[in-house]
């Protein structure tokens, strides 16, 4: 199940999600908190949809089939990455679906603050590409620290861009 808690603390209180699957998994929320990204499935079938749910009321869309996503910096839209590393952008309402590029074996894509650009994980390493699907390269040509980078996140105002190293002696928070 999702639950929530206060930024505060306070008791845990669970967040009715009523969506076709067995399974469901919270991906992102929107930068307003009034929307949550889930990705739903059933046991032993590899296709997962996505879906956009409102935290209060519970009324959902679905968007796509994907594995990963999050919502753009304005909450409009959201990234995503499908079964087969292909990145889409869909509206929040479900229109407007657009193929950036396919055949990348792209995971947890994220768009920076100003739109401009898409970070997402490919084979242990950070890649990036314009927001048009455009000029695909590894973020860091010569990376010299054992691990896999995992899991990023910009800042706000796309300043910084956080990243986690995984099974390396020194891993840790990268900037």
């Amino acid at each position: 199940s999702i639950e929530e808690i206060g930024a505060k603390g306070g008791g845990i209180a669970r967040v009715p999600v009523d969506l076709p699957g067995t399974l469901i998994w919270l991906l992102d929320i929107s930068p307003d908190g009034s929307n949550a990204l889930i990705g739903s499935s059933d046991s032993g079938n590899p296709i997962n949809s996505l879906w956009n749910v409102r935290i209060l009321g519970g009324a959902f869309k679905r968007l796509g089939e994907g594995d990963t996503g999050s919502f753009s910096n304005d909450g409009e839209s959201v990234i995503y990455a499908t079964h087969e590393g292909d990145i889409y952008t869909v509206r929040g309402d479900g229109t407007e679906t657009h193929k950036l590029t396919g055949g990348l074996a792209a995971f947890r894509p994220r768009m920076s603050p100003d739109g401009k650009t898409i970070r997402f994980e490919r084979g242990g390493l950070l890649w990036e590409m314009n927001s048009d699907g455009s000029k695909v390269h590894p973020l860091f040509q010569n990376w010299q620290i054992a691990g896999l980078q995992c899991c990023g996140r910009w800042s706000p105002d796309g300043s910084f861009y956080l990243f986690l190293i995984i099974g390396s002696p020194s891993a840790g928070v990268q900037m």
